[in-house]
């Protein structure tokens, strides 16, 4: 994979990201601001990688959801 933030290291785009954003940035979130610049990467690898990441984090977020709907319904029974 081809990074594309050149000789900036991953410390200083963790910091403007978290200057931007207000808070530490994800580590998909570093993942994208490193090997993708625009919304494009360099390879076909970095793209699967990033669209990989992103269903995982999907889905763990769903499953957070649904535990946090079923331990809700569990109070009202």
């Amino acid at each position: 994979m081809f990074q594309v933030t050149g000789k900036k290291s991953y410390a200083r785009v963790r910091e403007e990201l978290k200057a931007s954003k207000g808070q530490d940035p994800s580590r998909l979130e570093m993942f994208r601001a490193c090997f993708s610049k625009d919304g494009t990467t360099k390879n076909l690898e970095a793209s699967n990688a990033i669209v990989s990441n992103m269903l995982i984090y999907s889905y763990t977020y769903f499953f957070y959801v649904f535990l946090m709907l079923l331990k809700i319904h569990t109070l009202f029974l």
